[in-house]
C-alpha cells in the first residue's frame, strides 16, 4: 500500500467515525474550518470510547458533554472572535443554566463555587472519561476556564499566553496531542 493509499485510508476511517457521532456533535466539528484532520482525530477518538462505554453497558453520555469537550478542542487557536462567546457557550454546557451568565472570573458557576464543587467535579468527570481518564485535577481544569474567560473578555498577547498555558496543561494531562497539535 503506497503512502497516498494509506494516508486516503485513515481519511475514510476519520470520516466515518466522525459521521457516527450525534448531530449536534458533528455541528461543533465542523466550527472547526482551520484544520482538516484535528476534528477528524477528535471524531475518532470520541467514538471510540463511547463504543467501549456502550460495550461495558454504561450509558452513554449525553450529547451536552460530547458538545463540551468539543468546544474545548475548537478554541485552542488564538482567534479572538471564535474565543469571546466560548466561556459563555462553555458556562451553558456544564452549568446548564443560562440565567447564571456570565461566568464570573475566577468563579466558574456550578464548578468553582465552594458549596457547589462536588456537583462540578462530577459534571467533568464523565468528561474527561471519555478518554478513558478517571482521575481529575480540577484546579487545571479552572485555571483552563479562566484563562479562556479572560481571553474572551480581552484578547491581547499576555491573556493569550495565559491561555495557551493553561490550554496546553489540560491537554498534555488529560488529552494527550491531539488539542494542541496544529496550534
Amino acid at each position: 500500500m503506497t503512502e497516498f493509499q494509506e494516508k486516503d485510508k485513515r481519511m475514510a476511517a476519520l470520516i466515518a467515525a466522525y459521521k457516527k457521532l450525534p448531530k449536534r456533535a458533528q455541528a461543533e466539528l465542523r466550527r472547526l474550518e482551520d484544520y482538516t484532520e484535528v476534528p477528524l482525530l477528535a471524531a475518532e477518538a470520541l467514538w471510540k470510547c463511547r463504543k467501549e462505554m456502550q460495550a461495558a453497558d454504561e450509558k452513554p453520555y449525553p450529547e451536552e458533554v460530547l458538545s463540551a469537550l468539543l468546544i474545548l478542542f475548537r478554541d485552542r487557536g488564538a482567534n479572538g472572535d471564535k474565543l469571546a462567546g466560548a466561556d459563555q457557550r462553555l458556562g451553558e454546557q456544564f452549568a446548564g443554566n443560562k440565567d447564571k451568565m456570565p461566568i464570573k472570573p475566577g468563579r466558574f458557576k456550578g464548578l468553582m463555587a465552594p458549596d457547589d464543587l462536588e456537583k462540578g467535579f462530577d459534571r467533568l468527570r464523565p468528561l474527561l472519561r471519555l478518554f478513558r481518564h478517571d482521575s481529575l485535577n480540577w484546579k487545571e481544569v479552572a485555571s483552563f476556564l479562566n484563562a479562556l474567560y479572560w481571553h474572551g473578555k480581552n484578547p491581547d498577547r499576555r491573556n493569550q499566553q495565559t491561555l495557551y498555558r493553561a490550554r496546553k496543561q489540560l491537554a498534555d494531562a488529560y488529552f494527550g496531542t491531539i488539542s494542541t497539535e496544529n496550534r
